[in-house]
């Protein structure tokens, strides 16, 4: 649906549009169309938007692909706390603990906060099963 109305009727898609459609690429493990979005975002000057950023990287984590997630938070100019969250998420749910810790530690240092009430330790607990 989303080629169609890009290709065949014109239509330019706004950054909520594309949420939409990069969320759904991650929720059934559409890489090819989520490389497709990704593609988009790129060519219509929309790689700044953090919201679509982070959606990607979430996307490329849910389809297996943690170096894509990885390179494109590499490239981010301005990496706020969702950025952060949404790759440190990514190492969780790809089973890379220790990447996920060193992550996190990689946030303080570069002086970006935590959510309010985030506690790493019960997260990290939580996550490995320890609870």
């Amino acid at each position: 649906m989303f080629r169609s109305m890009v290709c065949e009727e014109g239509i330019r898609p706004d950054s909520v549009m594309l949420l939409s459609v990069v969320t759904a690429c991650a929720k059934v493990g559409s890489l090819r169309l989520g490389e497709s979005v990704h593609g988009y975002v790129i060519r219509n000057g929309m790689a700044g938007d953090a919201s679509l950023s982070n959606s990607l990287i979430i996307m490329y984590s849910q389809c297996g692909y943690l170096c894509m997630a990885e390179e494109l938070f590499g490239c981010l100019a301005d990496r706020s706390t969702a950025c952060w969250t949404s790759m440190i998420s990514s190492y969780n749910q790809n089973d890379c603990f220790q990447e996920a810790l060193d992550g996190f530690i990689r946030m303080q240092d570069s002086e970006v906060e935590p959510n309010a009430g985030f506690s790493p330790l019960l997260y990290f607990e939580e996550i490995n099963g320890c609870w």
